[in-house]
């Protein structure tokens, strides 16, 4: 964890199996600057395990204090996921700057 003030814990966020989708996370500081933003990397976990490369597919992208995801692929229904993202900001490395979990719901809606 970051002793800067601005990781993001998101809400859960939820997809349905098979949805392909991204995400925006803002990085907000504490004194309302905009930081300058670098080198995103992101982590997907299942069930304590690094997933990553099964369920995202692409690059990562920054604009202004906006961090992109990769996009999500090979969803399947009741899946629980876990996200964890970091960035160089304003210089420091690896920080961690955003953190939420990934629901899966199946198409017939069980």
């Amino acid at each position: 964890m970051n002793n800067q003030g601005f990781m993001v814990l998101e809400g859960t966020q939820y997809s349905m199996e098979g949805e392909g989708f991204v995400r925006s996370v803002r990085v907000p500081m504490k004194d309302g600057s905009t930081p300058t933003l670098a080198s995103p990397v992101m982590y997907v976990y299942k069930n304590g395990t690094d997933a990553t490369a099964t369920y995202t597919t692409g690059s990562m992208s920054v604009s202004g204090d906006l961090i992109t995801t990769k996009t999500f692929q090979n969803l399947v229904g009741g899946d629980a996921l876990h996200v964890v993202i970091f960035a160089t900001v304003n210089s420091v490395t690896s920080q961690c700057v955003a953190e939420f979990p990934v629901q899966v719901r199946k198409l017939s809606g069980r």
